[in-house]
């Protein structure tokens, strides 16, 4: 049973709302609004205490938007994260991003089991047992932390970190599974900081941009609660 109660936006004090309108402003758009208008998964908490929520937020951004971790690599590592916590919200939301980049079933199905996986490219393979490693034992040996640039290691222990606490929130808080299938806007996919080409809708159909201007499908031209989502749609949730 879901322990905290949607906070809609009409409900919130001033410095709730003010977080309320950062998130949906920003890259993450209207992706993480329920059929009430009130921010779902892990953001609709961080309204609790709006200063470290947003700061919170905000590492989120840097993490998803703005690090030097490839796309790929940056969706295993939280896929390994997601298993380790059996977080079932952010595996559910991170498997869809990450099949969008070519990962088949069954490496998805490894991920959610820790077993063992096969990755041909050195610098993923290198990023899976580094994550592994961080999540398991909370440490790296000398062949591990020489496994990968020190600047890439500060950038994944930092995910880590980061989808950890998610996980945790969302299982204190008893966050309740995503329904994508009523969720209408923009999954993202692939592509970090500003590009919105080949963004995906949830219900399969594909959109274009062209200077800034994204093509809808006539059925999902407007956010859950009727709003139009517009050129600053919807992106990847967490």
């Amino acid at each position: 049973m879901k322990r905290l109660r949607p906070m809609p936006p009409e409900r919130l004090d001033a410095d709730a709302r003010a977080l309320y309108d950062r998130i949906v402003a920003g890259p993450r758009g209207v992706s993480m609004l329920d059929e009430e208008g009130a921010l779902a998964g892990p953001f609709n908490a961080m309204l609790l205490s709006p200063a470290v929520g947003d700061a919170l937020q905000e590492l989120g951004v840097a993490i998803r938007y703005r690090s030097g971790l490839g796309a790929r690599a940056r969706e295993l590592a939280i896929l390994v994260v997601a298993g380790h916590w059996d977080s079932a919200f952010e595996r559910q939301v991170h498997e869809v991003i990450a099949a969008e980049l070519g990962f088949t079933e069954a490496e998805l199905a490894a991920l959610r089991a820790g077993s063992p996986l096969h990755l041909a490219d050195p610098q993923e393979a290198a990023v899976l047992r580094v994550t592994r490693a961080l999540v398991g034992r909370g440490d790296l040996d000398e062949e591990e932390y020489a496994a990968l640039p020190e600047n890439v290691l500060f950038e994944l222990t930092t995910l880590v970190g980061y989808y950890s606490t998610l996980a945790l929130q969302l299982r204190v808080f008893a966050v309740q599974d995503l329904d994508l299938a009523g969720v209408h806007g923009v999954i993202r996919a692939d592509h970090g900081q500003d590009s919105l080409a080949h963004q995906r809708s949830a219900c399969g159909c594909f959109m274009s941009c062209d200077q800034g201007e994204i093509s809808f499908c006539e059925d999902h031209r407007f956010g859950s609660f009727g709003r139009n989502i517009g050129p600053s749609a919807r992106e990847n949730i967490t």
